[in-house]
């Protein structure tokens, strides 16, 4: 609209209104199209639009008026529209109004630029924590008169309830505050839940993403885990509202002896740090979204964010501090804050991209990523989600949502493996946008082969065939038709039974059963015969969780120097390389941890079908497992007399004198042995087959892919079969 154009329009009783500007108007026809009517008068005090005849006359259009009909036609002499009289003798024109888009925000100044960077945070709190220097690069922020339509949409609320004091924490988790909230729209990963924890001490505050509100519990241990780590402090009580989801974890509570602080029924005023922290919360989301038109299904990346900005925000409830500061003892820098949503151009690096494929690609900055020190950027061409710190952002700038297409194919959930994790701020580490590769050349040394194409369909039976013929069965079903693996499984059936591995036991409340599957492995004796089938029980274990479910894997084995090195030793002293077996070796170790397993398939208990195993020793699959069965051998070796190499933890000697020394090496489950004594080597074999059920080998003839033929005139070692098999 051009706003110099100034006039007045008259009447026929004299009077005259004011015209303040003259522009055009997006209509929309009944084909869809978009058409502007042009050079129309804008005038406020006229109460209805009117459409002047002599000026369409004097654009071509031609109006016919008979039988209490009026006909537009333009000078083309299409049909435009026909309108019927009324009775005081006016024609009324309905005609669609189209919004013209604006794809770019003003911003005024920049006071209100570092408002809209802190994602709508109210200018009272940024001009005092600006005067106070509690973070580095912020200016001088002066309180603007009048008001933001945007923030009014988003943060318009009731007047507040008169407060009370009450008993502040004087240490960091002496309590911690917690509240649920829900979003009718799910996130890009279908989580429709966040939870927030709200250190009292510091304030500093954590979200997490749910798809369903029984996942808190869960949420809850994660956090216990992540906070108690990295402060040193212990949760000593949880104050949240009396919902079903918190009470679920009384058992857990219990556990560890934290104090569960509830509401009383209708009154959230009392948890009211949580609750005024999510409404908080949620005001800036609504107020980020709104302000650059962006879908809503992006609220979890704006709740993220929000919480970010927040804590490196002050508050009342901390002096002189941010929560940050409060809770690390770091000021933080806000140097790098962007605003939410605005458009971002992101550097593509050159192992990604062609010659002449763009160096840069535009983006919509959704968020920053504290694992590293890059932003959260998403394409919505590519539909993909980007972390870099080569970016150039246009604050200003947005990107145009209004296309049918853009809303609905706005975000593919393939690309975010979202959701119930730590969000401080970032819900979980994005996938890299793909871009095309580089075209590969075999080197010269191949060129005389024949190379299949990985993307030629026709050879897709020939690798399915490559891959599974003659291989061991995937499932129970297929298993359970075969004896030799039916008698497998219940071999490890009754190992489990007889080590006492599991009882049979209820779920409580606070604890989720990891799932069990059969695994199958076919033995080969090193002439390539069967030696023997195999099956084994393994846990699920990628669904454990560090700090819940376990807390330290690691489990030495010895190295192939080491066992090369034994064998050399045996050859210059003439002694004889001895090999023994443990069989079901996991199951011995004992768990220092609470892990409850389900029924194996095939295998339940008749009508206890509802209940789980509860695990004392490990079982195959488990994160612990190799670490429990360590600590069990490595203390029977110990405590029988042997002495643990310092450089080699899997080298474990006993040296009565020098006639009599027994060396023994161990990989996983496996044993070789050699002494100059032939006594301590019966001993050896008798004790370990009395502690653990073995399998005696006899002399050392195949060991991890490695031949081994022992002679009087020495010791020949090779790799005919793995060379083979290759």
């Amino acid at each position: 609209m051009d706003e110099t154009v100034k006039s007045t329009m008259k009447f026929g009783n004299n009077s005259n209104i004011p015209i303040l500007g003259k522009g055009r108007v997006a209509i929309r026809l009944k084909d869809g199209s978009q058409n502007f009517i042009s050079d129309v008068f804008y005038t406020p005090g006229l109460h209805h639009n009117l459409l002047s005849m002599g000026q369409l006359s004097e654009k071509g259009y031609n109006m016919q008026i008979h039988d209490g009909y009026c006909t537009w036609i333009n000078k083309n002499r299409r049909f435009i529209a026909k309108v019927k009289m009324t009775p005081n003798r006016l024609f009324p024109l309905k005609v669609q109004h189209d919004k013209i888009p604006c794809l770019s925000s003003i911003i005024q100044n920049d006071d209100w630029l570092w408002h809209m960077r802190f994602g709508h945070y109210h200018f009272s709190g940024l001009n005092f924590f600006s005067k106070k220097e509690y973070v580095s690069g912020l200016p001088v922020i002066n309180i603007p008169e009048g008001i933001r339509e945007t923030c009014e949409f988003g943060k318009k609320h009731r007047e507040s309830f008169p407060t009370g004091k009450s008993w502040r924490a004087r240490k960091p988790l002496e309590i911690v505050h917690s509240d649920l909230c829900m979003v009718e729209i799910p996130t890009h990963g279908g989580s429709k839940y966040f939870i927030t924890f709200i250190d009292d001490f510091s304030r500093k505050a954590w979200v997490y993403l749910l798809k369903q509100k029984s996942e808190a519990c869960d949420a809850f241990k994660s956090f216990k885990a992540f906070v108690e780590k990295q402060s040193g402090c212990k949760i000593k009580a949880l104050k949240t509202y009396r919902g079903q989801e918190y009470l679920a974890c009384a058992d857990f509570f219990d556990h560890h002896g934290i104090q569960h602080q509830m509401t009383t029924r209708y009154t959230p005023q009392q948890n009211g740090v949580a609750e005024r922290k999510n409404k908080t919360i949620m005001d800036m989301v609504r107020c980020m979204l709104k302000a650059k038109q962006m879908p809503r299904e992006f609220w979890a990346e704006a709740v993220s964010t929000t919480v970010y900005i927040l804590n490196r925000c002050p508050t009342k409830s901390v002096c002189d501090k941010t929560p940050e500061e409060a809770w690390s003892g770091r000021k933080p820098s806000i140097r790098y804050l962007r605003v939410f949503g605005c458009t971002a151009y992101a550097h593509v690096p050159d192992q990604i991209r062609k010659k002449l494929d763009d160096k840069g690609e535009k983006c919509i900055f959704i968020g920053y990523n504290t694992k590293s020190k890059a932003y959260k950027l998403y394409n919505p061409v590519t539909k993909k989600v980007i972390i870099s710190r080569d970016v150039t952002f246009d604050e200003e700038g947005m990107w145009d949502w209004s296309s049918k297409e853009q809303k609905e194919h706005a975000v593919n959930p393939e690309n975010y493996e979202e959701e119930n994790r730590h969000v401080d701020p970032t819900p979980d580490e994005p996938e890299t946008s793909s871009r095309p590769q580089r075209q590969r050349r075999l080197p010269l040394r191949l060129e005389d082969y024949v190379v299949g194409n990985d993307n030629d369909p026709s050879d897709e039976e020939i690798i399915n065939f490559a891959l599974f013929a003659d291989c061991e069965p995937v499932t129970f079903e297929e298993a359970s038709n075969n004896q030799h693996w039916r008698k497998a499984m219940d071999e490890e059936i009754h190992a489990i039974k007889r080590n006492q591995t599991s009882e049979l036991t209820d779920l409580p409340a606070y604890k989720r059963p990891i799932g069990v599957k059969w695994v199958y492995k076919t033995k080969y004796k090193s002439s390539g015969e069967i030696d023997r089938f195999k099956a084994r029980l393994v846990a699920k274990g990628y669904k454990q969780k560090l700090g819940i479910d376990y807390f330290e894997v690691f489990a030495p084995v010895a190295r192939l120097d080491t066992i090369r090195m034994l064998i050399s030793l045996s050859a210059q002293n003439n002694w004889k390389n001895h090999q023994m077996d443990v069989k079901f070796a996991f199951l011995n170790g004992t768990l220092e941890e609470e892990v409850y397993v389900e029924q194996p398939v095939g295998y339940e208990v008749e009508g206890k079908e509802d209940k789980v195993y509860i695990l004392k020793k490990a079982l195959y699959g488990l994160k612990q497992a190799p670490m429990a069965w360590y600590k069990k051998i490595d203390s029977y070796f110990v405590h029988n007399g042997f002495q643990r190499c310092p450089f080699e933890h899997a080298l474990y000697i006993k040296s009565v004198d020098s006639d009599n020394i027994l060396i023994v090496c161990l990989y996983v489950d496996d044993l070789i042995f050699t002494s100059n004594n032939p006594k301590m080597i019966a001993e050896f074999r008798k004790a370990m087959v009395k502690c653990f059920e073995m399998t005696d080998l006899g002399l050392m003839s195949y060991f991890l892919g490695i031949e081994v033929i022992q002679q009087d005139d020495g010791i020949f070692i090779s790799q005919k079969k793995y060379a083979a098999d290759i």
